[in-house]
């Protein structure tokens, strides 16, 4: 089970990184890293804090919605002391996107393996709402909460998008 899930990991991580490579008209890339202070709801949940990046390109100038990205997310539960690792692909605008991948999850001496789904709004400040779904079926996380980010644009002008 460790060793499927190591490997779809790896494999997300590949995929998003050759996207970028196959993509003839990639016109911006953003490298994004952010903090993140959130609050895990149920019965194990608490206070979640964390780092993300992103690594975001638009692939079309004329058009914004034509954006791709790899994301990879650390955080902690403080009451529950659960640490989660997610590496995932994102589809983002500059306003709002979604995010999906798989995720690690370390708790109580004990590793397994999840789903994350993600949706966030904003620019620079995000909120996000964030669903992980355990392969075991034990639960479910739900997160709501804030991301704190600072694009910074590795490739193209910054003509218009400035906010993102």
């Amino acid at each position: 089970m460790r060793i499927r899930f190591f490997i779809s990991l790896c494999l997300v991580f590949l995929f998003s990184l050759a996207l970028t490579r196959s993509v003839a008209q990639v016109k911006h890339i953003w490298l994004s890293p952010g903090l993140k202070i959130g609050y895990t709801l149920g019965e194990t949940g608490g206070f979640t804090i964390g780092t993300e990046i992103s690594y975001v390109w638009e692939f079309n100038e004329e058009r914004m919605v034509g954006m791709a990205g790899a994301v990879v997310g650390f955080d902690y539960c403080i009451s529950s002391q659960r640490f989660k690792l997610n590496l995932g692909i994102e589809g983002p605008s500059p306003l709002w996107g979604a995010s999906i991948g798989p995720t690690a999850i370390w708790e109580k001496g004990q590793t397994r393996g999840a789903i994350t789904f993600a949706l966030y709004v904003g620019a620079w400040l995000y909120l996000y709402f964030a669903n992980t779904f355990p392969f075991d079926g034990k639960d479910i996380l739900y997160e709501p909460g804030l991301y704190i980010k600072a694009p910074i644009l590795l490739q193209g002008t910054d003509e218009y998008h400035s906010f993102y």
